[in-house]
């Protein structure tokens, strides 16, 4: 979206060979666009409809900070996440209607168990089964 150019589709194969060092890569770059002069205020076309730099930073800041939820699930580690970027991105998300199904990135919320802390409710408003 930063450069004008589309994203990779969904069914696309990961990063292969070295993926952190390919995510590296990728973030350093993704810093270096985020950093250039008048970015927060350009518009860019972006899955919640045209909005400004400021909101594709927004986003990856909740794409990171939900994905740092799914894999501490997935690896059995603790889901306790920096409660500063649990709050950014929970208030991000209920800002506004976000594309939730088949064709979104979110799936319908899901139900947070009784006594769940931030980052699992968190994760249910954004579609992932917690338990």
């Amino acid at each position: 979206m930063v450069a004008g150019e589309p994203g990779p589709e969904r069914a696309e194969d990961g990063p292969g060979g070295d993926a952190l060092a390919g995510f590296l890569d990728a973030f350093s770059g993704l810093c270096m666009a985020f950093d250039r002069e008048g970015f927060l205020e350009q518009v860019f076309p972006t899955p919640l409809g045209e909005g400004p730099g400021e909101l594709l930073v927004a986003m990856r800041i909740t794409e990171l900070t939900i994905h740092a939820w799914d894999i501490a699930a997935a690896t059995g580690q603790p889901r306790d996440l920096d409660p500063e970027l649990v709050s950014f991105t929970d208030g991000f998300l209920r800002s506004k209607p976000i594309p939730r199904g088949v064709n979104g990135p979110f799936a319908p919320e899901q139900p947070a168990p009784a006594g769940a802390g931030h980052a699992d409710r968190l994760a249910a408003f954004a579609g992932r089964p917690v338990s």
